[in-house]
């Protein structure tokens, strides 16, 4: 069983979610014994057609594009958001850096939908990018230092289950990162917009990684002349439970129905323009820091 688990993390950072479902139609062929794992799984929570799924539609983004796509994704699990993006998020070659919470992943495909913009772009963990090539030119791939293979950090069980073993030495890692930042940052200039969530996976209220405060001071720098012209634009996600999610992915792929719905709420918050962002600080951090109170206040997280 562990060496499956092995061969499905090489599959995903090979292939991505095709790697995965290849490597789980072979152990079903070959009437190994991961198979009756599978099958328990399919029986009881729907998530190998579920993968099968998502599969298809990550080979549909460059053909539908990024924002349909991820619409009939929620569709699928049930989610309908109730509010709808301003008039200007939507409309292509307007310059925009979006920052908000992450907490359970679903943030991204959210902003997405309600965006329907095929020049949006987000900050994402590097292992994001695994999911499939139509999904790649849509990120830019950043990692915390700990997941260094010279880092002194000791990983739980579930971080290698979900990042495997440590491949980057921090060196690597810190230029992964300012790549990345860069690359978001020129990605706006050129009129793109991109998101960026500085809390990922925790409470929002905690801890801000300052890659918003470098992308804002950067492009402040790189682009005085466009900080009029480009808008940062705060977004607070309602969280929709885990267990409806599970079950809205029973339903669908175990029942083989139509879910329940799950209705969410997307806040837009008060849009600053670059220039005044990059006011908010002397250093990324500070910049960081100020974004996070003002956010905080401003959703009432506090």
């Amino acid at each position: 069983m562990f060496g499956f688990e092995k061969k499905l993390r090489q599959a995903f950072s090979e292939t991505g979610i095709a790697g995965i479902n290849r490597e789980i139609e072979t152990s079903r062929q070959d009437g190994a014994a991961s198979a009756s794992l599978w099958e328990l799984l399919q029986r009881f929570t729907g998530a190998p057609e579920f993968l099968k799924d998502l599969e298809r539609l990550e080979r549909e983004i460059p053909a539908k594009g990024l924002g349909p796509v991820a619409k009939e994704f929620l569709e699928r699990i049930g989610i309908e958001v109730v509010s709808e993006a301003p008039e200007w998020t939507r409309q292509t070659g307007a310059p925009v850096l979006f920052y908000g919470n992450h907490e359970l992943g679903l943030e991204p495909q959210l902003l997405a939908a309600l965006c329907a913009r095929n020049d949006l772009s987000f900050v994402a963990n590097h292992f994001v990018q695994n999911l499939g090539p139509g999904l790649q030119p849509h990120i830019f791939p950043v990692l915390a230092r700990r997941y260094a293979k010279d880092s002194p950090a000791v990983l739980s069980p579930v971080e290698k289950a979900i990042m495997g073993e440590p491949t980057m030495t921090i060196e690597e890692i810190d230029k992964m990162n300012r790549d990345s930042l860069s690359g978001a940052a020129s990605n706006i200039s050129q009129g793109g917009a991109a998101g960026i969530f500085p809390s990922p996976g925790v409470d929002v209220s905690g801890h801000w990684y300052p890659g918003l405060g470098k992308i804002a001071s950067d492009l402040a720098l790189a682009h005085p002349d466009m900080a009029d012209d480009i808008a940062v634009s705060p977004i607070y996600f309602e969280q929709p439970p885990v267990a409806d999610l599970c079950e809205a992915v029973r339903t669908r792929y175990q029942e083989r129905r139509e879910p329940g719905k799950t209705y969410l709420n997307v806040k837009f918050g008060a849009i600053r323009s670059l220039r005044e962002a990059a006011r908010l600080g002397q250093t990324p951090e500070e910049i960081t820091e100020r974004l996070r109170s003002d956010y905080l206040e401003e959703f009432r997280l506090t």
